[in-house]
């Protein structure tokens, strides 16, 4: 055996090489790498008949080698030295050999490499190209060096994966990055856990004060905006919660003062929505003039013939594709949109609350009366305020409550999120610790004069497993209460001793963070956040907001506009849901149009996936000034 220098254009591939899969994986950045730093392990070649050399080991650096010769990077006469093998030497053992004894080198290794790279004053597009790496690739290498070196000792010894790792290097604070991981219990550890403890101060992109505020108007206003170069979506994290807030705020006057101008009293703006709902209401009435109203008539008569030909000539499914058929409604809603709206006079006595939905759009609440304006308008009006007969301020009809929504049908929606709930919160022994603190305490020092409880809690501290579903109702069916029912069952069957007599000496012999599981289910077990026509209790169900925003639940997750849900809306509110949601302009007219059985269905397919859900039920974000003690905020972290 011995090394020479064989020119590149005399070698040639051995089939007898025992790399077969993804042989030309990496190849572009090995290529690189050699034109960069020149080859640094040589070549392992048989002499053939007609003086070429077969390339039994080192196949990868052949192929890099072979892509330099055709950029014209290397000559076809270079030479790279090579060990010349015996004929009679069994190259697939030589091939084996070399493939199989070599070790990776260590992810501290590697980043700590690229590290000292950037000391010695190398850029990170430099170390890119030269090994043939995207630059985001450097900078995630760096920014896993960056850890603390208690961290990366850690990841040396594998006591953490590369995945936690990544986790923790979305913080720059060595301090911050450790108490994320020494003070969390194993159970704490997972990625998303760490990443949401050390992002808990901080706003992403995608919160819905980000999307109204915007990244760019935030960062000319002085914030700063970091990155999780590991999120799939380079997620930008927004620092200063406080500036992204007051400007979040000011917008939101701005923004009511223009729609204070259209003639309300008073417009307030804030960032949550207050207690409308005890103020009264003003009803729209039609503001169309004779004009529009005949055009309007026209436009669905035009359509209707339209609709009819397609029909015939190319069935349901040319309906969708058909261009006239889409401008004609297209017209008919925009002349809708503006079909009925408030009384120039009557809008003297009202208002508007202006604030956010869930995706930081702008949300108004309009026509709403405050009780010292109650006695102008009943003026204006000629008729009581609240007075059932009144068109302007109907009263609450029996059996709907907030939003028009039937109580019985906010009594499923929020057995469905209780069930979310108890998911979300047999996942989470901290926030689970403190929702059955909370009742102990409430009964222990916050009883009346009369012994009677001034604050109801949401655990209901009784040891017993609320029942949400009637086994044949609408909650059976939703995916919280399936997910519920079959947790109930892992522990019944697969945790839990089957003899009641042995759970005691059980109990015993389980370690704490077990025994911190078997209490968040039991807790979870007396959640009761159901809202029923006889039992709605406000501090109750104010509880439940509580820990919903500790467990960050988001019912997008569980809930599921299907048609079982929607047949219980009536067709204003079908069409509302369509619209909040953002469906197609050309599918809210159809629903507008047609049938409830139609809207249904249109809406249905409109919804699935859009992330909405019913106001009842919707995401519980942070009130100022009722901050939670630290013990939650602290489980905020461990929760999605």
């Amino acid at each position: 055996m011995q090394i020479e220098p064989i020119a590149i254009a005399k070698l040639v591939s051995s089939e007898t090489n025992v790399r077969r899969v993804d042989r030309e994986h990496g190849i572009e950045a090995l290529a690189q790498s050699i034109a960069a730093h020149g080859l640094m392990s040589n070549l392992t070649v048989r002499k053939m008949k007609g003086g070429r050399y077969e390339v039994i080991a080192g196949h990868r650096r052949f192929l890099a080698l072979t892509r330099l010769v055709e950029a014209g990077t290397l000559a076809k006469d270079a030479t790279v030295p090579c060990m010349v093998r015996a004929a009679s030497d069994n190259a697939t053992e030589i091939s084996l050999a070399e493939n199989t004894l070599r070790a990776d080198m260590h992810i501290v290794d590697a980043v700590t490499a690229y590290a000292s790279l950037i000391e010695q004053g190398m850029s990170v597009e430099a170390i890119a190209q030269r090994f043939g790496q995207a630059a985001t690739t450097v900078q995630r290498s760096l920014k896993l060096a960056a850890l603390s070196p208690r961290l990366l000792d850690e990841l040396r010894t594998n006591a953490m994966t590369v995945a936690q790792a990544k986790a923790l290097a979305v913080s720059d604070d060595h301090a911050a990055q450790e108490s994320a991981w020494f003070e969390a219990h194993d159970w704490q550890r997972q990625p998303h856990q760490i990443r949401n403890k050390l992002t808990r101060d901080y706003e992403t992109g995608g919160s819905y004060l980000a999307r109204y505020v915007g990244i760019e108007a935030y960062e000319a206003a002085g914030g700063h905006v970091a990155r999780d170069l590991f999120a799939d979506d380079d997620a930008a994290l927004l620092l200063d919660r406080a500036l992204l807030t007051r400007l979040a705020e000011a917008k939101l006057v701005q923004d009511g003062e223009a729609i204070r101008a259209h003639g309300w009293k008073w417009v307030e703006s804030r960032i949550e929505t207050p207690d409308i709902y005890r103020m009264g209401r003003l009803t729209k009435v039609e503001t169309l003039s004779d004009e529009r109203t005949a055009e309007l008539k026209r436009l669905y008569e035009a359509y209707e013939r339209r609709e009819s030909e397609v029909l015939e000539q190319g069935g349901e499914d040319a309906v969708a594709d058909d261009r006239p058929l889409g401008e004609l409604g297209n017209r008919i809603e925009a002349i809708e949109s503006d079909r009925f709206g408030y009384d120039p006079a009557e809008m003297a006595h009202a208002g508007c609350v202006v604030t956010l939905d869930y995706r930081g759009e702008l949300q108004v609440h309009a026509g709403l009366v405050l009780k010292e304006d109650e006695p102008a308008l009943k003026a204006l009006q000629g008729e009581r305020i609240g007075d059932p007969s009144s068109e302007a301020i109907p009263a609450a009809t029996p059996g709907t409550v907030a939003g028009g929504y039937s109580a019985a049908l906010i009594e499923d929606l929020t057995a469905e999120r209780t069930a979310a709930l108890r998911v979300e919160l047999a996942d989470n022994p901290s926030v689970a610790l403190v929702a059955i603190v909370h009742p102990l305490l409430m009964q222990l020092f916050y009883r009346s004069d009369y012994g009677a409880l001034r604050i109801d809690s949401a655990v209901e501290v009784r040891g017993e497993h609320q029942a949400l579903s009637r086994g044949d109702d609408a909650v059976s069916q939703t995916k919280a209460w399936r997910d519920w029912s079959l947790q109930l069952e892992q522990w019944h069957n697969g945790v839990v001793p089957a003899d009641p007599g042995e759970v005691w000496p059980w109990l015993i012999e389980q370690d704490e963070a077990t025994l911190l599981k078997a209490l968040a289910v039991g807790v979870a077990a007396n959640l009761n956040g159901v809202s029923s026509k006889y039992n709605a209790s406000p501090t109750r169900l104010e509880n439940t907001d509580q820990i919903a925003h500790a467990l960050g639940l988001d019912m997008a997750t569980f809930f599921v506009p299907d048609e079982r849900f929607l047949k219980r809306l009536n067709k204003a509110q079908i069409v509302e849901a369509m619209t909040e949601a953002n469906a197609r302009p050309d599918a809210i007219a159809a629903a507008t149009k047609g049938k409830k059985a139609e809207a249904v269905k249109i809406a249905a397919g409109e919804l699935l996936g859009s992330g909405w859900v019913p106001e009842p039920i919707r995401r519980v974000r942070d009130e100022d000034g009722d901050a939670l003690p630290a013990a939650v905020t602290d489980a905020m972290a461990d929760t999605d």
